[in-house]
């Protein structure tokens, strides 16, 4: 079983923040670079925080993985029917 990064529940608030998923690098577009920040985050060589951090949440569900990382490539492939950067997250 493939291991995720939750999001910290108590150290980081969601209401302080404008999530725009998939902006990982927060630079205000979406782009291999974000791809790459994901994975050094799933890979623990480089771990994501604040915005960063709930900006590479792409499907929403509260944990930073694979999942994210392939919707993400796919999206910029052209292959899924996401905008990204969004304010609503992609299920893929």
């Amino acid at each position: 079983k493939e291991e995720g990064y939750s999001l910290p529940s108590n150290s980081l608030s969601k209401e302080y923040y404008t999530i725009q998923y998939g902006d990982v690098d927060n630079d205000g577009t979406v782009d291999a670079v974000d791809v790459q920040r994901i994975k050094s985050h799933i890979d623990n060589v480089n771990l994501l925080t604040g915005q960063g951090l709930l900006n590479a949440d792409i499907n929403g569900d509260g944990v930073i993985d694979s999942k994210d990382m392939n919707i993400l490539s796919k999206t910029l492939a052209g292959n899924t029917k996401c905008t990204l950067p969004s304010t609503t997250p992609c299920k893929g």
